[in-house]
């Protein structure tokens, strides 16, 4: 998946592009039903390592000056997966003084935490309101959750709890084939070519 491509890119320009990293097995530059690009696409390579190559170029790979963002395409299936299965829980709004410690006191009784972090401010040593908590055990992470989420605590403030997504997780979850995505995306389209100029959008 192809993020971030500038507006007035062309197919043709999109698909060339990427042609250069290997063999393409369809492409398709997302556009809205007036034929506006959505400045998103797909491209389906021959081999993993292609892929590998084109996504090497997330970054550096440019159209009009704009850098674009290229990541391999989770299915819905594997996200939905993903985002039962967590483990880190970002954490806002701590009372005055909670170190790293406090922090872990507070989220204990939900289950076994592997580490627990709070900020700290520019000059390294203030602590903020803001931390994070790590479970060992996905129902651990979400019973925190459910349970600490807008928990008022004895100042009469609340805490604010969701999940967080490490570097490390999201790399994971980028990850994916995008071949039956776009096998499904193909499969639903069809292409009319010797489309007779008097036709309009709305008879064809």
């Amino acid at each position: 998946m192809v993020k971030s491509v500038d507006a007035n890119v062309t197919q043709q320009q999109f698909s060339a592009a990427f042609g250069a990293y290997g063999t393409i097995r369809s492409c398709k530059l997302a556009v809205y039903p007036d034929g506006k690009s959505r400045e998103f696409g797909y491209i389906q390579f021959e081999t993993e390592e292609m892929a590998n190559a084109a996504i090497a170029q997330s970054g550096v790979l440019e159209f009009n000056g704009k850098k674009v963002e290229i990541v391999l395409h989770c299915r819905r299936e594997e996200r939905a997966e993903q985002e039962r299965n967590f483990l880190n829980l970002f954490v806002q709004g701590l009372p005055e003084g909670t170190d790293d410690d406090k922090l872990r006191e507070m989220f204990a009784e939900h289950g076994e935490i592997q580490s627990t972090h709070v900020q700290k401010g520019t000059d390294s040593e203030t602590l903020t309101n803001k931390g994070f908590v790590s479970f060992k055990q996905p129902e651990s992470a979400k019973a925190a959750l459910d349970a600490m989420h807008q928990k008022q605590m004895p100042d009469g403030s609340y805490l604010l709890v969701s999940r967080h997504i490490s570097r490390r997780e999201n790399e994971v979850s980028t990850q994916g084939t995008i071949e039956s995505s776009m096998r499904k995306t193909y499969e639903s389209n069809l292409f009319v070519k010797n489309i007779p100029s008097e036709v309009t959008e709305e008879e064809l």
